[in-house]
């Protein structure tokens, strides 16, 4: 009885093969755009190829074709009842055995002269990469070179005009402190005056504030020179009104009315000297 060989079932190809290999491609470019090109050199031997089963060397003694003829016979399809063939279990087994020539490891040669372009700096290449959704083979990254934009360096003529504004806009803050005659600061009182300006323009304290000069003037002289100040603005309004220019209106300080606190105080007049002060105001009011 002739033995029946095992059948094998042929694989199916990989539904997925195509995008694993979109997959590594992607992968592949990426690491040549940051670390250069790589050449892969196979060292894997060629495989002899073997001889087919159908081809089977033909013996001219007359007992070997008679045995191979009554085989074949015997290893005919059968028929079903409805005429159609039935496969046998020998046909499509296409293990030939153990390999003798086991697969070599590949040798992989870095060359340091080519380098590929720089990896792109996009924000949504760098979270395409590191997430775990594998990308698209659609949508594949391109590199793309960014061109950093060079600041402008400004011209020599705005830079000429914007120190010449600044020393315009400082002339007209010191104009008061010039001679009329020269145009420069005539005394070292001016000067130092005009010193005083420039630093109080860039937030600085003025002196009078840090030396505290006004304790040591007395009373009556302090009084004498607010009055002489307020007189002075005064007649500056007084110009300018009568030439029409707008002066901004001052804002009118409320009064301070200090109100004794406490339980048991009094609703009307002022405790005074363990005595009750009442004005002529209270007194009306409580007779009305």
């Amino acid at each position: 009885m002739p033995s029946r060989k095992r059948k094998r079932d042929a694989e199916p190809p990989a539904a997925g093969s195509t995008s694993r290999d979109a997959i590594s491609a992607i992968f592949q470019r990426h690491f040549e755009s940051k670390f250069g090109a790589v050449e892969l050199n196979p060292v894997v031997a060629p495989r002899k190829p073997k001889p087919s089963k159908s081809q089977k060397p033909q013996s001219s003694d007359p007992e070997s074709s008679e045995d191979d003829s009554t085989q074949s016979d015997s290893e005919e399809p059968n028929l079903s009842s409805d005429g159609e063939s039935v496969d046998e279990e020998g046909e499509g087994d296409d293990w030939d055995g153990l390999d003798s020539n086991p697969p070599q490891p590949e040798v992989i040669t870095y060359d340091f002269s080519r380098r590929g372009p720089p990896p792109s700096t996009k924000p949504s290449s760098h979270r395409s990469f590191m997430s775990s959704k594998p990308p698209s083979s659609i949508t594949a990254p391109t590199a793309s070179a960014y061109k950093q934009k060079q600041p402008e360096k400004d011209d020599e003529s705005e830079t000429l005009n914007l120190q010449n504004d600044l020393a315009l806009h400082r002339l007209l803050r010191e104009s008061h402190l010039l001679d009329q005659k020269t145009l420069s600061h005539s005394s070292a009182s001016n000067r130092q005056k005009a010193i005083e300006s420039r630093i109080q323009s860039l937030g600085g304290t003025p002196l009078v504030k840090l030396t505290n000069s006004d304790s040591k003037i007395p009373m009556h002289i302090r009084k004498g020179m607010a009055k002489k100040e307020a007189m002075r603005v005064e007649k500056k309004k007084k110009v300018a009104r009568e030439n029409g220019i707008v002066v901004a209106k001052e804002k009118k300080k409320k009064r301070e009315r200090k109100r004794e606190g406490g339980v048991g105080g009094p609703s009307v007049g002022k405790f005074k000297r363990g005595a009750l002060v009442l004005s002529k105001r209270d007194v009306g009011r409580m007779r009305a």
